[in-house]
């Protein structure tokens, strides 16, 4: 099936679009991208793949795996060469691999929402909706591992702020009741620590 035909005016959209975010203007000049070997037609197949992102808070997402990949610094910094390769990798398995990431953290972030979880938790949730049976499925493998992939990076960002935003906390061993004392860990006294220096 053919794709419809992009509108006359789309570069000039997505680069509005696309600069708002702190791009440089000269990546969309028309000298440049001719200069880089585009013509309107090509260049305009180049800045499809983000069209689909009509929200401004997912066009920048998508963005920023330019800066986390390395393809550039920043987008302030962003040299038109690097914007293009960037566009070019997009297209690649790896970069529609890191697109369906994109699209399966919107999702989990959605239900999340729906459902009063964190993104986090949502993605367990997500992974005991899988039947047994479709782990067998390609399809299904490929879901998963994105799921624990998201799982994972989660965790990781809850090892680094966790130390930093929680008090210690100890929890008794002994507690019989059912559920379990927890107390901070404080010196004796219930104050600062009152040893001599």
């Amino acid at each position: 099936m053919r794709r419809p035909p992009l509108p006359n005016n789309f570069i000039a959209t997505m680069a509005n679009r696309i600069t708002k975010l702190g791009f440089p203007t000269n990546i969309f000049d028309f000298q440049t991208y001719v200069l880089s070997g585009y013509l309107d037609k090509n260049f305009a197949s180049l800045l499809r793949i983000l069209s689909p992102y009509s929200d401004d808070q997912k066009l920048e997402k998508v963005l920023l795996l330019g800066v986390k990949f390395n393809f550039f610094n920043s987008f302030a910094n962003c040299q038109p060469k690097e914007f293009y390769t960037f566009m070019r990798h997009l297209r690649t398995a790896a970069g529609q691999g890191e697109l369906k990431k994109i699209a399966i953290q919107e999702k989990l972030e959605k239900s999340a929402a729906a459902r009063g979880f964190t993104v986090h938790e949502m993605a367990y949730v997500a992974l005991t909706e899988i039947p047994v049976s479709d782990f067998l499925k390609p399809k299904h493998v490929i879901r998963r591992k994105l799921c624990e992939e998201i799982i994972s990076e989660h965790q990781n960002q809850l090892k680094i702020a966790q130390p930093a935003a929680l008090p210690a906390l100890d929890c008794a061993e002994d507690d019989r009741s059912g559920t379990l004392a927890v107390k901070e860990n404080v010196p004796a006294g219930g104050g600062p620590d009152n040893t001599d220096v």
